[in-house]
């Protein structure tokens, strides 16, 4: 009896080092990442400049979309979770100490949104997050640049569309490799997508290529 109970404990054992070994084999500790998806080295870089976690110790969760809060908070957190000027929140449907309180604080400060509504003011944190949003908010924090070349992806687009100087710019910088070249404005964005642009005009800002890229 006891060498069964041995051998049973014997066997867990090995059961978990090897779901450990597999919870680790991709490189970011989690298990619906995959090693050849254009997003996994964006993933191992958010996590480890703590832009954002996992949404559990062993899922990231590559495919839900991102909300509005959570975006800023991403991009404040890059910039290096800078302390808001202000101390008083104008949006009435941002809670007092929520996560996205001072990024959204910050994020109004700098140009980056100006809210979904005036009176009451509101910025729908939880609302879900288009290609175009995510686009234009990381547009105007990087001051907003006039794009250097015409894109023939935004050619065609009618002048005075919110986001058609920051989908042209996304473009000069090469943003939308992954993607074939395509963009879909309305398209609801993943965290996945969130995060491999954030990393993207991270390694543009410092001048860096991706891995494997000369």
């Amino acid at each position: 009896m006891r060498r069964r109970l041995l051998s049973a404990a014997m066997c867990l054992a090995l059961l978990a080092c090897l779901a450990a070994a597999a919870v680790r084999a991709d490189g970011t500790g989690f298990t619906d990442v995959e090693e050849r998806s254009y997003y996994s080295e964006a993933v191992r870089w958010a996590v480890a400049q703590g832009v954002t976690t996992g949404t559990s110790p062993t899922t990231f969760s590559p495919h839900d979309i991102c909300t509005r809060g959570q975006v800023v908070t991403f991009l404040w957190r890059v910039k290096g979770q800078p302390e808001p000027l202000s101390s008083q929140n104008v949006f009435a449907d941002v809670p007092a100490g929520s996560y996205c309180e001072k990024p959204v604080m910050w994020a109004v400060e700098q140009g980056i949104t100006v809210g979904t509504s005036e009176e009451p003011k509101e910025f729908s944190p939880n609302r879900e997050c288009t290609y175009a949003e995510i686009i234009t908010f990381l547009w105007r924090a990087n001051g907003r640049p006039t794009p250097e070349f015409i894109s023939e992806m935004t050619r065609n687009w009618p002048e005075g569309t919110y986001y058609k100087d920051a989908v042209t710019w996304g473009d000069n910088e090469a943003l939308f490799e992954d993607e074939g070249g395509e963009f879909i404005p309305g398209a609801l964005c993943t965290r996945a997508r969130t995060v491999a642009w954030l990393y993207l005009d991270w390694l543009r800002a410092f001048g860096r290529a991706p891995a494997g890229v000369a």
